[in-house]
């Protein structure tokens, strides 16, 4: 489901079902798009830590070019000083 609401742009409905998905116990094995999905969105609206962490927990399982750089990015944000 939440690939349906993130089709139709509506992201908050989205992360909540992807938040769901993740949070299942008998979850299935590869959640690769939904954790890179979920790490995009918190990236997008600044909450660098959660991204991180959602960034690396998907590198464990199926690491790609595009979650490491995630993972990097949303890194540098959380600690890079905002005064620079």
């Amino acid at each position: 489901m939440g690939h349906c609401y993130f089709e139709k742009c509506d992201f908050v409905e989205a992360i909540r079902c992807y938040e769901f998905s993740n949070a299942m116990y008998n979850r299935p094995d590869d959640l690769h798009l939904v954790q890179t999905r979920m790490g995009l969105y918190y990236k997008d609206i600044g909450n660098y830590e959660r991204a991180l962490k959602v960034f690396l927990n998907a590198c464990q399982t199926s690491p790609t070019a595009e979650t490491w750089l995630g993972a990097g990015i949303a890194f540098y944000e959380h600690t890079c000083p905002k005064d620079i």
